[in-house]
This record gives C-alpha cells, sequence and structure tokens, in this order.
C-alpha cells in the first residue's frame, strides 16, 4: 500500500467517526427535547398524568429554548398548565431550528448553532 492510499483511508475513516459523533451529539439533543414534548403531550391528553409536575420544568425548558413564552398562568409552583397552542408553536419552532440544535457533551446542555448572513447595502 503506497503513501497516497494510506491517506485515503485515514482520510475516509476520520470522516466516518466525525459524522457518527456529530450524529451522536444530534440525537441527544433530539431526544432530551421529544421527552420534554412527550412530558407536555401527556399531560394534555390526561391532565391528571403528571402529579409529579414534570411538565412545569418541561415548560420552563421550552420558553428557554424557543424564546416563546407558555400561555399558563404562573403560581409559586411555575407555570403548571400549557396549553395546546403553546406545543403547537414550540413545536413548530423545533421543526424549523432543529438542523441548529445540538448537545454540547461537556457542558451537558443543548446548544442553538445559527449563522446568519447579514445583507448586503451597496
Amino acid at each position: 500500500m503506497n503513501n497516497k492510499s494510506v491517506k485515503i483511508i485515514l482520510t475516509i475513516i476520520l470522516t466516518l467517526i466525525s459524522f457518527w459523533g456529530v450524529s451522536q451529539i444530534k440525537n441527544k439533543a433530539d431526544s432530551v427535547i421529544l421527552k420534554n414534548f412527550e412530558l407536555i403531550r401527556n399531560y394534555l391528553s390526561n391532565p391528571n398524568s403528571d402529579m409529579s409536575m414534570k411538565r412545569v420544568k418541561a415548560v420552563y425548558f421550552f420558553e428557554n429554548l424557543t424564546g416563546i413564552p407558555s400561555e399558563s398562568d404562573s403560581d409559586y409552583i411555575g407555570k403548571t398548565a400549557p396549553t395546546k397552542k403553546d406545543l403547537d408553536l414550540w413545536y413548530a419552532w423545533y421543526e424549523f431550528n432543529k438542523e441548529n440544535i445540538f448537545w454540547d457533551d461537556n457542558l451537558k446542555l443543548i446548544k442553538f448553532f445559527k449563522i446568519i448572513q447579514p445583507p448586503k447595502y451597496e
């Protein structure tokens, strides 16, 4: 095997490893988000299904992730009654932005990354 062949094989292997790593990072972010969607969906279909109030953290999570506030009234616990409209707006945001969301394994949090090309005024 010549030197050029070794370089090509190493490049292919490193590329495959990097794609696998990005996929794993993406899947972790998606799984966290989808788990929170499930909590809220379950609450909306059966309000008695969340006696532990996990939905309050899910509402807080989506408000922080999306910047879209919940319609729910707030009390000393937090926003306890997310609406179908909340779920729909957050899901629409997720569908529009999911390619820009990834998991930061060092910080153990979801990051949102988007490159925006500024307009050129000439």
